[in-house]
């Protein structure tokens, strides 16, 4: 009698995660390529989003959509890339409202980044919201089940006084 292979199959199970940054209390002027942080020389973990998005340190995920809620309406010139890391930059690297410093060897573990364009924002009741699609995967660092957002502005951007940014993301754990 021949034996029968035995297949595992699983089925990925769907995840969303949400983190929020509140800027300063200010409404100084952003340039191309500036950091949107919560301070301006020592940002703690509340100035870069933290995704809990992987089922077991190390993990994988596939990202599929991504929505960002800002608090401020009326901005719809804003517009920002949020990269995604497997660790956290050096906390000097993403001073809020100053050129965005990461070194050559952090950025090796940037693993995708999402636009979001200033013609895509959509007004709703209390600030201004845009949704992406896109789909790739993520692969955690060893001992970690996060991936860390930091908000880099991609032009001329006046915020207001502690505008507070959330990201949503969605996908699926391997």
């Amino acid at each position: 009698m021949a034996q029968l292979d035995s297949t595992i199959v699983s089925t990925p199970r769907m995840v969303m995660a949400q983190d929020s940054i509140t800027r300063l209390a200010n409404a100084t002027q952003y340039g191309v390529n500036d950091a949107l942080s919560n301070h301006e020389t020592t940002p703690t973990v509340a100035g870069y989003f933290t995704l809990p998005v992987a089922s077991r340190d190390g993990g994988g995920f596939t990202f599929t959509d991504f929505a960002l809620y800002k608090t401020d309406q009326d901005q719809a010139s804003a517009a920002f890339d949020v990269m995604l890391f497997d660790t956290v930059p050096a906390v000097t690297g993403f001073n809020d409202n100053a050129e965005i410093a990461i070194t050559d060897a952090e950025w090796l573990a940037c693993q995708e980044y999402v636009p979001f364009s200033a013609g895509g924002w959509r007004n709703v009741v209390s600030g201004d919201l845009q949704t992406v699609r896109k789909v790739f995967g993520f692969v955690c660092a060893a001992g970690d089940v996060n991936a860390y957002g930091i908000v880099v502005v991609k032009a001329t951007y006046t915020p207001a006084s502690g505008e507070k940014l959330t990201l949503t993301a969605k996908g699926y754990q391997d």
